[in-house]
């Protein structure tokens, strides 16, 4: 389009295609890094995109960088078949992958009822805030005076549970327990 050097900006998600970020910046390009801010339901519906995005089956970040699939691959001419044909995988490998992962079922965050299910569930877990937790060594649950607070990061005042501290003698309880028995 005969833009003049540097009257362009490419911007980049953070914690997304870090390698890709920095060879544009090796090439002398403007790269803007940005991370969502603002209010919680916009910003789950945007990361929720961004994620089905980058992890669908026909991503070409996950392909290039996951899959390893190589450039002749990913640059072929869509109109020559299927693009998903091209960036499937084979072998054992691939078939264990395909066998413990599964998508989450789409929800479209515009429609109110979505919209209120995700509410009502977060506001189910955060009526759970505070709890304390025990140890569980052999199925069975300890308590101890001293536990550590699990802050949230989003606000830090706020102490999403209490896990117990393990003293030396439950971590030697521990150990004892998982070793096999003979």
């Amino acid at each position: 389009m005969n833009l003049p050097e540097r009257s362009y900006e490419i911007q980049m998600l953070y914690g997304m295609a870090d390698p890709i970020k920095d060879a544009l910046v090796n090439l002398g390009q403007r790269v803007r890094v940005y991370t969502p801010y603002g209010q919680l339901l916009p910003g789950m519906a945007y990361l929720v995109r961004r994620l089905l995005e980058n992890t669908a089956n026909t991503s070409f970040l996950r392909a290039s960088f996951a899959e390893h699939v190589s450039e002749e691959k990913l640059l072929m001419n869509p109109a020559n078949g299927k693009v998903e044909d091209s960036l499937r995988e084979s072998g054992p490998a691939r078939a264990e992958r395909v066998l413990h992962f599964q998508n989450e079922p789409l929800a479209d965050f515009s429609r109110a009822d979505k919209r209120q299910a995700i509410q009502d569930a977060l506001a189910t877990v955060k009526r759970q805030f505070g709890q304390t937790y025990p140890l569980v060594i052999n199925a069975r649950k300890i308590a101890t005076a001293d536990t550590i607070d699990s802050i949230n990061p989003s606000h830090q005042r706020e102490i999403v549970g209490k896990c117990v501290k393990a003293t030396k003698q439950d971590a030697q309880h521990a150990i004892e327990a998982a070793m096999p028995r003979s």
